[in-house]
């Protein structure tokens, strides 16, 4: 069986961390860290390494367009995968592939099953 894969949730919206924790551990192949704001989640991505993070793009404060540009400047998470979620993507926008820079970007409501499938193109997974 081959180890769980390791997934940072960025959202300041604790619900929307909780949630996302749920379905994807439901899965049964991820371990899920969940992050409140921006400075917390870099700490977390330099210690922990996670294979890939999901963020939202749209937090007060550090918003995911910084995540992102604090994360490339860093050797330690610049290879690391992230996939922003926004509640303004719609489906088709999905299926467009709508990226803001060179980061896809989800719906916070795609189904687990898309997400899933999302999470193992970006991290190399069959």
């Amino acid at each position: 069986m081959t180890q769980m894969k390791q997934v940072l949730v960025v959202d300041d919206d604790p619900d929307v961390g909780v949630a996302l924790r749920a379905k994807l551990e439901g899965a049964q192949r991820y371990s899920v860290l969940v992050a409140t704001g921006g400075e917390e989640a870099l700490r977390i991505a330099q210690s922990e390494r996670p294979d890939l993070m999901l963020c939202d793009i749209d937090m007060p404060g550090m918003d995911g367009v910084a995540i992102s540009e604090a994360m490339a400047a860093n050797d330690a998470t610049k290879r690391i995968p992230l996939i922003f979620l926004s509640a303004l993507v719609t489906p088709a926008d999905e299926r467009r592939g709508v990226t803001a820079g060179t980061h896809l970007m989800l719906s916070k409501h795609t189904p687990v099953q898309d997400l899933i499938a999302r999470i193992e193109k970006a991290i190399g997974q069959p």
